[in-house]
């Protein structure tokens, strides 16, 4: 049994080694769903963000979590604006931001730059928050998020909004010999447990004249027949 649990363990290093991968520094927020490079596998965060979920056979730990928010602008009719994270990003109306650091958005259509500041790496830490004129550049308002990095503010016709939406920051494997190796490694125990109690004893009998000696680890329950030999 001891050797085949070893040969199940060294299968599952051989079957994790050609069909399992790994995925570092996914960064994601709320209970977006990230699909993953096999198949249709998939990770997300649980509701609170503090936890995973993920599809059949994926493991998913959160290395790191850290605050974040979720924009949306809109202007003096109530129409959505558009948003940009960056010069060559897709513009949205809503904007799931990670503030692993400072971080700008704009509001092109206000003709509107927003710096984002987190104040510490808490999930739900206040946010400093500065708004600049476009292309000018003059600081226009400063505010500070309220606890959690709930926030509403106008400013020139606009009122922008920020919900809380912490990150986490995601390692995410998928291992095919997992359940192999667990099985190796109880037959394995097993097999060194039956081992130790259940010892082989290894002895010699040797006849010399009228009498029988006897070398090795003779049995104690055989040593009444050992008498009679």
């Amino acid at each position: 049994m001891v050797h085949l649990g070893g040969l199940l363990v060294l299968f599952s290093l051989l079957l994790s080694q050609l069909f399992g991968w790994q995925v570092q520094g996914l960064i994601l927020q709320s209970e977006e769903r990230r699909s993953l490079p096999e198949g249709d596998s998939w990770v997300a965060l649980t509701e609170n963000g503090s936890g995973t979920r993920h599809s059949p056979g994926v493991v998913a730990f959160v290395e790191e979590s850290g605050p974040g928010v979720r924009v949306s602008a809109l202007d003096g009719d109530g129409e959505a604006l558009q948003l940009l994270l960056t010069a060559d990003a897709e513009p949205r109306t809503e904007l799931t931001i990670a503030l692993r650091e400072d971080t700008y958005f704009a509001v092109p259509e206000a003709e509107l730059i927003v710096r984002l500041m987190p104040r510490s790496e808490e999930p739900y830490s206040r946010a400093d928050v500065q708004i600049y004129s476009s292309p000018s550049g003059q600081e226009i308002l400063q505010r500070v998020t309220e606890q959690g990095g709930q926030a509403t503010f106008e400013v020139r016709g606009v009122t922008l909004t920020f919900v809380p939406a912490p990150y986490a920051r995601v390692l995410a494997t998928y291992n095919p010999g997992r359940w192999v190796a667990g099985l190796g490694i109880v037959i394995l125990m097993v097999g060194l447990g039956g081992s130790l109690m259940w010892s082989g004893r290894r002895f010699w009998l040797r006849e010399v004249e009228d009498a029988t000696e006897v070398a090795g680890s003779f049995p104690s329950w055989l040593q009444g027949e050992e008498e009679d030999l």
